[in-house]
């Protein structure tokens, strides 16, 4: 492959996971037959960050994370407080995750949702031990991982009477369209996968193509389910699910619950950063020759670097179990739940959008401005409509 087309590829299995579950009922239920425009809305805000945000590290920067980008731009305090909003945004999200796997795990085995949410309290502690061992697999098994979500959520948005089962298509119409469109931005985690290629590759047109490539990728795969679930919603959501339905709600429940134990090790990563920002390791010092008569210094114990692989996960899994445990009785579905991600996620992309205007080239200026111009309006419209 080329490398624009390997840049691409790599930028698009950064974008697209657990939102082919989650996104597509929650904006079919908020924005009605609208929700094609607020997908819309949200790919073309995503290529024009990513594109920016490409530029900027080819140009200015070189690669690594958003944080990265931004600390080297606007400041470290900046890239902080990127850090900041993406543990905030992993941690609120899982809870989502979480309660879409509780729910879709009732309904594939014929029970009340409602009743199974507190089930979904067990799922972060689990992610947890599992992102301690660590579970995070490798690229080939993303692949496939992500492969067999794409085609589970064929599935349940062409037959979406097991979505209905599980209470993820809630009667919205299309008066909160702008809400759809802000929490897609829950889906749109990832573009910023870039400012690692960009750099690799050699000339503007180059980066162009990878975004294309990417842009045309997350397309792709959304568009599908989202048509079909859009021709399919209208009719037949009273009926009992099928056997075929049942089998991938079950489906779909396992395969989140694999992607809360990547998220709740990636925001253990996001804490770790932040710890050492806080409080840097002390410097260490020469200790010089051993004296007669002394001992060598021991090496750490082995249980020493357990605890620390531990603690990071399950601090972000005690906080995602406060979330859904507060969720359940104040009746925060899963909509609810995502504006904590969306909002993160918006104000982490204006930052590094603010980058982009401030020192990236001219191309990447000119596409920041509409996406920031954007994402504030999302973010205005939301409000006001609430």
């Amino acid at each position: 492959m080329s490398t624009p087309l390997r840049a691409g590829l790599s930028v698009a299995e950064s974008v697209l996971g657990a939102g082919l579950l989650l996104m597509p009922p929650v904006a079919a239920g908020l924005a009605g037959r609208g929700a094609p425009a607020a997908w819309a809305l949200q790919l073309g805000i995503g290529a024009a960050f990513c594109l920016a945000l490409g530029l900027l590290a080819q140009a200015r920067t070189g690669a690594g994370s958003l944080p990265d980008v931004v600390g080297r731009v606007l400041g470290g305090r900046a890239g902080d407080a990127v850090t900041a909003l993406y543990l905030a945004g992993f941690t609120v999200g899982q809870a989502a995750v979480a309660q879409t796997a509780a729910r879709l795990a009732a309904a594939g085995l014929g029970a009340e949702p409602d009743h199974a949410l507190w089930y979904a309290l067990l799922l972060p502690a689990l992610a947890a031990g599992a992102a301690a061992r660590g579970l995070p697999p490798s690229q080939g098994w993303r692949r496939v991982r992500l492969a067999a979500t794409w085609a589970v959520a064929l599935c349940l948005c062409a037959r979406p009477a097991a979505l209905a089962a599980a209470g993820m298509l809630p009667s919205g119409g299309a008066r909160h369209w702008w809400a759809a469109a802000f929490l897609l931005l829950f889906a749109g985690v990832g573009w910023e996968r870039v400012a690692r290629v960009a750099p690799e590759l050699t000339g503007r047109r180059r980066t162009a193509a990878a975004v294309l490539v990417a842009a045309a990728a997350v397309t792709a795969a959304y568009l599908l389910p989202v048509l079909w679930l859009r021709g399919a919603a209208a009719p037949g959501t009273a009926d009992a699910p099928t056997a075929a339905g049942r089998a991938a709600a079950l489906a779909a429940a396992a395969l989140l619950a694999v992607y809360c134990a990547t998220n709740v090790a990636a925001a253990g990563t996001f804490l770790t950063q932040l710890a050492r920002r806080v409080r840097p390791a002390p410097e260490k010092r020469d200790p010089g020759p051993d004296r007669p008569g002394t001992r060598p210094a021991r090496p750490p114990h082995r249980a020493t670097g357990a605890a620390a692989s531990w603690a990071a996960p399950a601090v972000v899994a005690a906080a995602t179990t406060a979330v859904l445990a507060a969720s359940v009785p104040l009746g925060w579905g899963v909509p609810g739940l995502l504006a904590g991600p969306a909002v993160a996620t918006c104000a982490a992309y204006l930052l590094g959008a603010a980058a982009a205007v401030r020192a990236g080239p001219a191309l990447g200026r000119l596409l920041a401005v509409p996406a920031l111009a954007a994402l504030a309006t999302c973010g205005v419209a939301v409000t006001v409509a609430r």
